[in-house]
Order: structure tokens, then sequence, then C-alpha cells
């Protein structure tokens, strides 16, 4: 996610699940994450959507750790 239009994109995406699903987020070259996308992801969890968010960049990890993410967006270290 390395620009606005990568977060749009995804947010985009995420619009096409309905309550249930099971939406599995692999970022492997990103070490931030757009405040716009972090809220449609909550917000999608609070819809009944199962996010699962993989992340293979540290900074991001503890970022997502700081911001207490870990559970709500059931967050692995890969």
């Amino acid at each position: 996610i390395k620009t606005m239009n990568d977060a749009n994109k995804l947010n985009e995406s995420l619009e096409e699940f309905q309550e249930g699903s099971t939406v599995i987020l692999r970022i492997k070259d990103s070490f931030a994450m757009p405040s716009a996308v972090i809220g449609n992801l909550l917000k999608k969890v609070e819809e009944g959507i199962n996010i699962r968010l993989e992340v293979s960049s540290d900074i991001l990890y503890e970022v997502l750790d700081d911001l207490n993410l870990i559970d709500k967006l059931n967050v692995k270290k890969i």
C-alpha cells in the first residue's frame, strides 16, 4: 500500500465482501498503512467480515500492536 490509489483500490475491493466472509490480506512490501484503510478494515469487522491481516514488516506489525489492532484485525507476522 504505497499510494492513495492503492488504498482506494483495496477499499473498493473490500466492498465486495458480505457478512460471514473471510478476507486474508497479505502485506509484503509495506511498512505503513493509511488510516483510511485501517478504518475501513475495522468497519468491515463490525459488519461481520472476518479479517486476517498477514504482514511481513516488523515496523508495520509494531505499529498495529501499538494501536491495539493485533486481535481485532487478526494480525499475523509472516
